[in-house]
């Protein structure tokens, strides 16, 4: 049986069985097969699954929402084993042949499906089959149970779960006696999640995470550090739960973007290995791997992991074509043309369809013209307020409304519309909800009227137009002769000045002018070209003179920025300076790199001793002085990080101390740290805070 499975946040809330034959609504109405949580993006009745010649769709009946099919937006999915598809932080799966029962945190997490009872066809859940024969646990039980409970999972670990013969579930677990490691049919491995961080143009970098939590952001304290000056002190985190990892954006300034879509602020999304996290330049992908996985692999008999036969090459070929909205869907071609049977039967259905269409269409005219046309002796299909305000007329009214009906009618009939809106109008004026089809006969008559108007101003237009081309073609032949030996543009254009003004486009009128023009401009082009290059010429030189004047004052940067500016420029450089202004960037990039590598010798010295304090202070002097220097980013991240995982032990030793009564350690302790520790140093901020509120007992 298909199964479609439901996931919030990553984690699965529901699992649909879907019965052959039967249509299935999604959304957050109560009237709804399954019914979704109120949240941004979910329409009361947004999607339906239904079954069409043995294949699932799902298919949108909302008007303000699409499903999210790889990121692109699609109004229709065919559903294949595993296809995915999302709406907002909800993940819809498909399982073609699934035989798993619905999980117990089905409608307890939100989400809920409605019951045989309801009349919508809900299904049952029966906790006594759940269970097997005698051995079930009380459904009462289990769902008072916590989710976690109700679901076990394993995170961060693999394993070998045997199966029957036929792939399903494996049977009942035998009692035996001895030892069960020594029995156990699959290995269990450790999983890690790691991080490779790639920014081009610079060597990759691999973090690997421990623990269950992690910050990324430019700050040097954040366990993941990103090197680009646009993404924030605290840009992302990574969360390790029991459903899995977690992405939250945490209201950066640029925003951070997941498999190409960005992420919402402060809402978690589910990280799958391979992922792919983008922040400004830096591309950063997400892995889980076993780290002792390649030794492992190394003891495996290399028939085990020798490549398959191939197999038959299949005899079509997948072409994906546009559809509405999104990628398309495939479609499986036979590259041979398919056999005789098969374009036999082809045509046969195209036929079948040509023919159905005729038929539609002769119901169609005939449902139009009965409608228009045929008076009302057979039953009428006349609303009740129409036939009550009908009936309310004096009979003397009710025969006038008749009377000016049937007029209408045979003016319509007979084409002659304005005198039928006249009739209308008057008939309409006693009784306006209308009369019979007088409402129809109106509209029909209006849109004639409306054709007929647009006819005659299409007929003045052409008749004007007509004369119109006339008058330019007299005019184009008069001057033509003016054109041949004039070289004042404002002649020629006087001359054509009857032609310019009904068609200033016309393309004789153009060709007259371009004459005369080139012949007055040919002379004048050389000297305007040239004027315009010493005005490049002259922009290039000021560039490159202010950058040099920067660079003469010491203002590093601003001489940076202004010749780099210079080089990109459009203007031409005959004399050079684009040489001059690299040449001036490469003598200010040596000069800095210098001074920062004479900072940070002294800040490489205090680390070699551990003294992580003076290390800091001597770095940040360095990134001071060269903001943009990675180098000196680096090594003050690498130290305040190093620093801290020290005075942190120190400082809950000390907190410890005070919880015990032990103050006086502690004291001497959080004085250490404040030594210890930089002034902005966070230890050394919160050891201060605590020495303020007890007094020196060394001092009474």
């Amino acid at each position: 049986m298909a199964v479609m499975r439901v996931l919030l946040y990553g984690k699965e809330v529901n699992a649909v069985p879907l019965e052959p034959g039967r249509s299935y609504v999604f959304g957050r109405g109560e009237d709804c097969d399954v019914v979704l949580e109120e949240r941004p993006g979910v329409s009361r009745q947004h999607f339906t699954v239904s079954e069409a010649n043995g294949q699932w769709i799902a298919q949108v009946i909302s008007k303000f929402g699409d499903l999210i099919v790889a990121g692109q937006p699609s109004s229709q999915v065919e559903l294949t084993h595993g296809a995915v598809f999302r709406i907002n932080d909800y993940q819809f799966k498909f399982d073609e042949h699934d035989e798993v029962a619905l999980p117990a945190a089905a409608g307890a997490e939100g989400l809920s499906q409605a019951s045989p009872s309801t009349g919508r066809g809900g299904t049952h859940f029966d906790p006594a089959q759940a269970g097997g024969e005698g051995g079930g646990e009380d459904h009462a039980e289990m769902m008072s149970r916590p989710p976690s409970a109700r679901t076990p999972r394993m995170q961060g670990t693999l394993s070998v779960v045997p199966q029957d013969a036929e792939g399903g579930l494996p049977p009942a677990p035998i009692e035996f006696e001895g030892n069960e490691d020594a029995t156990s049919v699959g290995q269990v491995a450790m999983i890690r999640p790691s991080l490779r961080i790639v920014k081009s143009g610079e060597p990759e970098t691999r973090i690997e995470l421990d623990g269950r939590k992690w910050i990324a952001g430019r700050e040097e304290t954040c366990e993941i550090f990103l090197a680009d000056r646009k993404a924030s002190r605290r840009q992302f985190e990574i969360n390790s739960t029991p459903e899995g990892y977690f992405i939250t954006d945490l209201g950066s300034a640029n925003g951070t973007v997941l498999n190409g879509e960005a992420l919402v602020p402060n809402q978690p999304h589910l990280l799958q290995s391979g992922d792919i996290i983008s922040v400004q330049s830096l591309i950063i992908h997400f892995e889980l791997r076993d780290p002792g996985f390649e030794k492992r692999l190394v003891n495996i008999n290399p028939e085990v992991l020798a490549p398959p036969s191939a197999p038959p090459a299949p005899y079509f070929e997948i072409i994906n074509y546009p559809g509405p909205v999104g990628n398309g869907g495939a479609v499986r071609v036979d590259p041979m043309g398919g056999s005789p049977w098969d374009q036999a039967r082809d045509v046969a259905e195209a036929e079948k369809k040509k023919k159905n269409l005729r038929i539609i269409l002769i119901a169609v005219v005939i449902a139009i013209v009965a409608v228009v046309f045929l008076q009302d002796d057979a039953p009428k299909n006349t609303a009740p307020v129409r036939q009550d305000a009908f009936t309310l007329l004096p009979e003397a009214k009710q025969k006038e409304v008749k009377d000016l009906y049937a007029i209408a009618h045979n003016l319509f009939i007979q084409g002659k519309v304005e005198g039928a809106f006249v009739e209308l109008e008057k008939l309409h004026k006693i009784i306006p909800d209308g009369y019979k089809n007088s409402r129809v006969m109106m509209e029909e008559v209006i849109k004639q009227r409306e054709t007929a108007e647009r006819l005659r101003i299409q007929e003045e237009e052409r008749r004007q137009l007509e004369e119109q081309n006339r008058i330019i073609a007299r005019n184009i032949e008069d001057c033509s002769k003016v054109a041949a030996t004039s070289f004042s543009v404002d002649e020629i254009r006087s001359c054509l000045s009857a032609a310019i003004e009904r068609d200033p486009s016309n393309g004789s009128v153009q060709d007259l002018i371009a004459r005369v023009q080139k012949r007055a401009a040919d002379k004048a082009a050389k000297d305007e070209e040239t004027r315009i290059y010493n005005e490049k010429v002259s922009k290039g030189r000021v560039m490159h003179q202010d950058a040099a004047k920067l660079h003469r004052q010491e203002n590093w940067f601003g001489a940076l920025d202004a010749y780099e500016a210079h080089i990109k420029s459009e203007w031409p450089d005959p004399n050079g300076l684009k040489g001059r202004s690299k040449r001036g960037i490469a003598d200010i990039r040596r000069f800095l790199d210098r001074k920062v590598d004479e900072m940070l010798v002294a800040a490489e010295s205090a680390w070699n001793a551990k003294n992580y304090r003076d290390a800091i202070i001597a770095a940040q002097a360095a990134k001071n002085f060269d903001p943009t220097s990675v180098k000196a980013a680096e090594f003050l991240g690498k130290a305040r990080r190093e620093l801290n995982s020290i005075l942190k032990v120190e400082y809950e030793t000390a907190v410890l101390y005070e919880g015990v009564g032990r103050l006086e350690e502690a004291i001497r302790t959080w004085k250490t740290i404040e030594e210890k520790d930089t002034p902005d140093g966070e230890y050394g901020r919160k050891s201060r805070s605590k020495l303020r509120n007890y007094s020196d007992p060394t001092k009474k």
